[in-house]
């Protein structure tokens, strides 16, 4: 189905998208097919967010939709907005805020600039050395959000789509980012 098609579909049953290759659950977190005791990694119950659930409006918090936005219009994306995950993954932080310096470079992973009502996103990465369209719902791990902007989360979640679960993002390093970012070898 193409992407108005799904939009479509899903206005009809009024529902949101959920990825059924990377539910949110505990298992796209720490996947423990790689070691039983990582799921003894987090103390805490993992809990999945929808944005309008976690960012509030300056007005009201009823009208938090109105004000979810995948890239603000008011400005360009500030490395300054990018903190700390649920996982500590400084690798992709580091090379997040890099990216946040060329506003373009991040723009352009992004196949629709704006927020989808539905959770449907689709974010271009260079996996294997190819550009390949992945497919995320805009379920977070977040309880909160630095600003309105929902593209470090989405691009985060595609990353971890990538790579098979929030947990490996820990391992992989910098120039391994950059090249599935950007497609360029660094």
């Amino acid at each position: 189905m193409t992407l108005n098609e799904i939009n479509t579909k899903l206005k009809v049953l009024n529902s949101k998208f959920i990825d059924t290759e990377f539910l949110p659950c505990d298992n796209p977190v720490i996947n423990i097919k790689y070691d039983e005791n990582l799921k003894n990694f987090l103390e805490y119950v993992i809990h999945w967010r929808g944005p309008e659930e976690f960012i509030k409006s300056e007005h009201n918090v009823n009208e938090a939709e109105h004000t979810l936005r995948v890239f603000n219009r008011d400005k360009e994306p500030d490395p300054n907005d990018i903190k700390q995950g649920l996982i500590p993954c400084s690798h992709l932080d580091s090379a997040l805020r890099t990216l946040a310096e060329k506003y373009n470079l991040i723009k352009r992973l992004f196949k629709n600039e704006s927020y989808n009502e539905n959770g449907l996103y689709q974010i271009k990465l260079c996996v294997g050395g190819e550009w390949t369209t992945v497919v995320v719902d805009d379920y977070s791990l977040v309880t909160s959000s630095q600003s309105n902007e929902l593209w470090i989360l989405i691009l985060e979640k595609a990353l971890a789509k990538v790579f098979d679960c929030y947990y490996n993002l820990t391992c992989i390093n910098l120039s391994d980012f950059f090249l599935t970012l950007t497609g360029c070898p660094s």
